[in-house]
């Protein structure tokens, strides 16, 4: 019996209080309603924009650059030689190639602009790169590290001979 009337009471509490708060919240309209509103929208947008011009009024502006005539294309002679000296020493030097040059294959240094290796064959060139060394630099983060020295401290020797 308490259980019929609880659920006789729960009944009752819904009929009274949510009953009327559903009546005066608006409904959902409809998926059918949405899309003809959207259909309606799209259409009145559609007649507010400018008609397009004629199809002959359209200018051809290609977004590329044109090729210019004027360059001659160069040709690598060897170039399968030349990609794999690139490859090998892609992280210090970056390979060209100048046919007008008495030593048209060089090599320039990455970080240190002012060094160019240049010779007149391909194996020569990367041989010459294979041997060469290119200077040390000293690094700036060492070069502070001194200036930021305690000056009643004595430098310590660093593992590579200079000093910290």
């Amino acid at each position: 019996m308490p259980t019929r009337l609880t659920a006789s009471l729960s009944a009752l509490v819904t009929t009274v209080f949510v009953a009327p708060i559903r009546a005066l919240r608006p409904s959902r309209p409809s998926q059918e309603a949405r899309l003809k509103a959207a259909i309606a929208r799209s259409q009145k947008a559609a007649a507010a924009r400018p008609a397009l011009p004629p199809p002959d009024a359209f200018v051809h502006r290609p977004r590329h650059a044109r090729p210019r005539p004027y360059t001659a294309s160069v040709s690598i002679p060897d170039y399968a030689r030349f990609c794999q000296a690139d490859v090998r020493h892609r992280a210090l030097w970056r390979l060209t190639y100048e046919p007008d040059d008495r030593a048209p294959y060089q090599a320039h240094h990455r970080t240190r602009k002012n060094i160019t290796i240049a010779a007149s064959d391909v194996d020569a060139l990367d041989f010459a790169l294979t041997e060469f060394t290119p200077p040390g630099y000293a690094r700036h983060y060492l070069r502070d590290r001194e200036l930021r020295a305690v000056p009643g401290r004595p430098a310590r020797p660093a593992l590579d001979g200079g000093t910290r």
